[in-house]
């Protein structure tokens, strides 16, 4: 099962920066249902973060790496994120060598609700991890805004 959380690109600075778009809804499988209504999982805003990240390295190297999670540093939660909401990811490589070092944030309308610091990564060649055909579907779909 792939578990798409990008909808959207909407910036790309290759090797420094993006920002992209989950747009949620309440039919989504992965809320957590709480005293307070259902609220978006730290687990599932982290990997909002990193698939943001993987798109940043794919689209940097030409579509021929991708990024492997390593370790995630400090994780700040400053408010819900709930069914509806429209969370911006946006995500700046820090630094790059063998490894990626980035971090990033997520907002809703002008507030920062979740922010990370050095996301690691290492880079794979992009064929070991997906099929580059469905690959490329994917990052038109999210360069034209369209959601699968």
């Amino acid at each position: 099962m792939r578990f798409h959380l990008v909808d959207r690109i909407d910036t790309i600075e290759p090797w420094a920066r993006v920002e992209a778009v989950k747009r949620t809804s309440s039919s989504e499988s992965y809320w957590s249902t709480t005293a307070f209504g259902s609220l978006m999982p730290l687990s599932i805003q982290l990997e909002v973060l990193a698939q943001s990240l993987a798109w940043l390295i794919y689209l940097s190297t030409d579509r021929r790496q991708r990024a492997v999670l390593l370790s995630v540093g400090a994780m700040t939660t400053r408010s819900a994120i709930v069914p509806g909401d429209d969370v911006v990811a946006s995500v700046e490589i820090l630094s790059r060598g063998d490894t990626i070092v980035a971090g990033g944030r997520l907002l809703v309308g002008e507030s920062v609700v979740f922010e990370v610091d050095d996301l690691m990564c290492g880079l794979v060649d992009a064929d070991m991890l997906e099929d580059a055909a469905s690959v490329r579907m994917r990052e038109e779909l999210l360069r034209s805004g369209v959601r699968s």
